[in-house]
Formats: C-alpha cells, sequence, structure tokens
C-alpha cells in the first residue's frame, strides 16, 4: 500500500456516519495501515527512475513487502504462502505486531 491520506478520509467519513453502515467493519480494520505503507515520495523515485532509464526494468519493486513476497512465494507451498498473506492484511497476527 501506498500512504496517500484516503484511509485518514475514509476514517472520518466513518466517523461522520456515526460508525454505521454496511462497510463500518471494513473501514475500522483498515485504520491504522498506513503506517505500513510506503510513501508517496518514494513511489515517485522509482517511477522516474524507470521512466528515465535507457533499459528500464520489468518490475520495480518499492515497498519492503513488495521486496520479500516474491520471494517466499518461490520456496512456500501455495497455502502456507496465502495464510502468511492473510495474516499480514489488516487485522491479520502479523499485521498486528507490525504495526504495533
Amino acid at each position: 500500500p501506498v500512504r496517500t491520506g484516503f484511509n485518514e478520509r475514509a476514517a472520518a467519513a466513518v466517523e461522520a456516519a456515526d460508525g454505521a453502515g454496511p462497510y463500518a467493519d471494513a473501514y475500522r480494520a483498515f485504520e491504522g495501515y498506513s503506517p505500513a505503507a510506503t510513501d508517496v515520495e518514494t513511489v515517485v523515485e522509482r517511477v522516474v527512475t524507470a521512466a528515465t532509464a535507457a533499459r528500464p526494468r520489468t518490475r520495480y519493486r518499492v515497498s519492503r513487502r513488495a521486496r520479500w513476497l516474491p520471494r517466499l512465494a518461490r520456496v512456500l507451498p501455495d497455502r502456507l504462502y496465502d495464510r502468511l498473506v492473510r495474516a499480514g492484511l489488516p487485522g491479520g497476527i502479523l499485521w498486528r505486531l507490525l504495526n504495533r
């Protein structure tokens, strides 16, 4: 994820609606997700690097997660990899540990 301010605006919208509505639980799950996100400036640097390269690479990994998840996908069984990814999503145990 990229830190864009979306989560803060979404949280404000939920609060304005008295924290109710069909998506309130989903918004709450993403509260605090931004600390683990990548800064916009970091993404812009990668885009500029790719745009100005004489021979740009196919992929540019920006965040910490984008760097190690593909490596894990190559060595872990699919089901274990899927569990690990789910654990890193908002509300998952890995996410909670990384965002203390």
